[in-house]
């Protein structure tokens, strides 16, 4: 189960009002994505397992695609090798792929990954 914070009102960026969702994402095994959430002026996103190495994080047309930019953390897994994060989203959903050096996708990549969505209004 996600943990998850209130929602706060969007911040203005350039006097632009943005909503924000910051979390740190965690995934073991076959269980879903876990999240600590840092920033979350957007909405409580639930995260589920799709498969190995795919996760699938919903909040239902909170996502437009031509207003939604979204960053996640990349870097090094230590001795299990490169680990590759691919995301994509669409209106409902945020797409998170985990792969192994072979492009195969795997579980257990995740552990306190940073992601950032910013929705701008």
């Amino acid at each position: 189960m996600p943990i998850q914070s209130k929602q706060q009102p969007p911040y203005y960026e350039q006097g632009i009002a943005v909503k924000t969702y910051k979390a740190l994402v965690s995934q073991a095994g076959t269980a879903a994505p876990t999240v600590t959430i840092l920033q979350n002026t957007l909405g409580d996103i639930v995260w589920t397992r799709f498969g190995a190495g795919i996760y699938i994080g919903t909040l239902n047309g909170a996502f437009p695609t031509e207003k939604t930019a979204m960053h996640i953390q990349q870097d090094e897994w230590g001795a299990k090798g490169q680990r590759t994060i691919n995301s994509n989203f669409n209106t409902n959903s945020i797409y998170i792929t985990t792969t192994d050096t072979t492009w195969t996708a795997v579980d257990n990549r995740l552990n306190f990954t940073s992601i950032t969505i910013n929705v701008y209004q």
